[in-house]
């Protein structure tokens, strides 16, 4: 279980491949992915700012989309970049309701980057589950 980064088949994009047994940990894998395409070393990352991300969407595939632009929204918006604590998905009147307690650090000198990921997209964008547990499949915009 964890996560793959792929770059494969593409120049400007990387692709980033997650399984877990449960819907939270796809999320938990996918802010570590993003965090480890972003920085050389996501120890820089030491927890000094937390924050809590609120999200929701009617399916898990557009839950995860808006939860890595909040990401991009955090660094590029409050110069952040954070790493999962705890996060919770509840489904309530037919919605997804994702709650994430981060912890984060500022961009700097201690956390500088190597690639800035631009965007989410939504090309081949999945998640799914199976008899396994879960699986998903997204494109960061470099």
């Amino acid at each position: 279980m964890g996560y793959e980064l792929l770059d494969e088949g593409t120049f400007a994009d990387v692709a980033v491949k997650c399984k877990a047994e449960r819907l939270e940990d796809i999320f938990k894998y996918n802010s570590e992915a993003f965090a480890a395409i972003i920085l050389d070393d996501t120890d820089a990352i030491k927890g000094n700012v937390k924050k809590i991300l609120r999200v929701q969407a009617d399916e898990p595939d557009l839950l995860l989309f808006d939860f890595v632009n909040e990401l991009i929204y955090q660094k590029d918006v409050n110069n952040l970049l954070f790493l999962p604590g705890n996060i919770e998905i509840e489904r309530q009147d037919g919605m997804l309701h994702l709650v994430a307690s981060m912890k984060g650090e500022r961009i700097g000198k201690k956390c500088s980057f190597i690639v800035d990921v631009k965007a989410a997209t939504m090309h081949e964008l999945s998640v799914i589950q199976d008899n396994e547990g879960w699986a998903s499949f997204m494109i960061l915009d470099v």
